[in-house]
């Protein structure tokens, strides 16, 4: 029964993309409704939104009230004008072409490769790529967070290597208020870029070179996108463009080696099926090593995201 209901986990996660492409917390944040109510204001059918909201609110997603329903502490990370919105990176979850990913998970585990690499796919779809965007950017609003635990004020010059549209790096230059920052990413994504008068923009590739002239540099859920080969490729740019003083500052999952339940074991599967990788404090450790740096220390945050410090090897094997 335990494994039964393990396995039903996919059907709750596929209820909860419909919520949230049916736009259900946004029609609840002005206070509770009955489901007549609702199927009205969302024009969708009374008995199948009945269904649907009965077996979200029996996981704690909604709660039922006098036959009405109204939103919860869970189901607030459905509407899409709140700070902490997970809409978005659940349509990207819950999106048919993602899906279809997953189902070459054995595949993955075989050895196996992707035909078309994931980034390069996005690329040249731009309908999923939107949705990877958006649903990239509530993920680094949600995370941005992180970067209260650590003191980027005692930087000059933030790089943000792989930033997208620049939200992680505002949050850092708001705890910063005396630095300045660079956002490098792909043309096409800093097109779309946030504006801000400390932050100025740059388009290249992390594959073929960084930014020069930073003392700290900044990769955010940047290397657990790529197998071990593409990651080294990065971190040597980084190597090559950072001052002998300058700080590396990953923000990651990092593992544990132990059998306990953590959300970055299942992270790391959903990396699989991209041709990425989650890593241990071990791996990730020897990572660094590789690319020439030291990793010097690694800060715990609330969330599953850690901050890891480096900085450059005295002798670098890269």
């Amino acid at each position: 029964m335990a494994l039964l209901e393990l396995a039903m986990g996919a059907w709750l996660s596929q209820a909860l993309v419909a919520a949230a492409e049916l736009g259900v917390a946004d029609a609840l944040a002005q206070g509770p409704r009955t489901v007549a109510q609702l199927a009205r204001e969302l024009e969708v059918d009374e008995d199948s939104l009945a269904r649907l909201l009965r077996a979200l609110s029996a996981h704690g997603v909604f709660v039922e009230r006098a036959g009405s329903y109204a939103q919860n502490a869970l189901s607030r990370h459905l509407r899409s004008d709140v700070p902490d919105s997970l809409r978005a990176y659940l349509l990207f979850l819950g999106h048919p072409k993602h899906r279809a990913q997953w189902s070459a998970l054995a595949q993955r585990v075989r050895g196996g490769r992707s035909e078309r690499p994931f980034f390069d796919a996005l690329r040249a779809d731009r309908e999923l790529g939107a949705v990877f965007d958006e649903g990239m950017s509530s993920l680094s609003r949600l995370g941005s967070r992180a970067t209260e635990v650590y003191d980027f004020a005692r930087f000059t010059t933030i790089v943000d290597v792989g930033g997208g549209r620049g939200e992680n790096l505002l949050g850092v230059l708001r705890g910063a208020p005396a630095s300045r920052g660079v956002l490098f990413d792909l043309p096409e994504v800093i097109a779309h870029a946030l504006a801000h008068e400390r932050m100025q923009v740059e388009g290249g590739s992390f594959f073929e070179r960084v930014p020069e002239g930073g003392d700290a540099y900044v990769l955010k859920h940047i290397l657990h996108d790529w197998a071990d080969e593409h990651a080294l490729a990065i971190l040597r740019n980084v190597r090559r463009a950072m001052p002998p003083h300058g700080t590396l500052v990953l923000l990651e999952s990092v593992v544990p080696t132990g059998a306990e339940p953590h959300l970055a074991k299942l992270i790391d599967l959903e990396m699989m099926v991209i041709d990425g990788k989650e890593r241990s404090e071990p791996e990730w450790r020897t990572l660094l090593q590789r690319a020439g740096f030291t990793l010097e220390q690694i800060i715990e945050t609330a969330g599953p995201v850690c901050i890891l410090e480096a900085r450059l090897s005295d002798t670098s094997g890269a």
